[in-house]
């Protein structure tokens, strides 16, 4: 079972090294659902859609095929670009899924919706507790994104 687990990794990440040839062109800075800043990373383009398209219950060659092109869709859109928002690039693969495939899309969009709300629900407590101390601290400015 160990070896098995290993040879599909294998696979998933030469595939990945497939699709990911240059870091060139793409924008320097993805802005995230609270203003954060973050790097441009297409494997994690590539590792969603790929296990999307496993909870949907698609085999692994199936799965490595749609995650290639849409991952490969979504890097020449995002080309050129200095700024993305990650809702749009999430909108974005959700209109390539569904040229692929319908039912895996409709699992990527309604399994963020899903995590999203569980996760703030559970979040709920400690976000009250952190507002409380960021009040005392009001005078400091926000951070400036590195990647811009």
């Amino acid at each position: 079972m160990v070896n098995k687990k290993k040879g599909i990794k294998k696979r998933i990440v030469k595939s990945i090294k497939k699709v990911v040839k240059k870091k060139s062109k793409f924008p320097k800075c993805i802005v995230k659902r609270h203003g954060v800043c973050q790097r441009y990373d297409e494997k994690k383009v590539y590792g969603a859609v790929y296990y999307t398209c496993k909870s949907a219950h698609l085999k692994d060659y199936e799965s490595e095929e749609i995650a290639g092109k849409v991952c490969s869709a979504i890097n020449d859109w995002i080309k050129g670009k200095k700024e993305v928002d990650s809702e749009q690039i999430f909108k974005r693969i959700t209109k390539e899924l569904n040229k692929h495939n319908k039912d895996v899309a409709f699992m990527y969009e309604t399994h963020t919706d899903i995590s999203w709300g569980v996760m703030m629900a559970a979040k709920k407590k400690v976000v009250k507790k952190k507002t409380k101390a960021k009040s005392k601290k009001e005078g400091k400015k926000p951070k400036v994104c590195e990647f811009c």
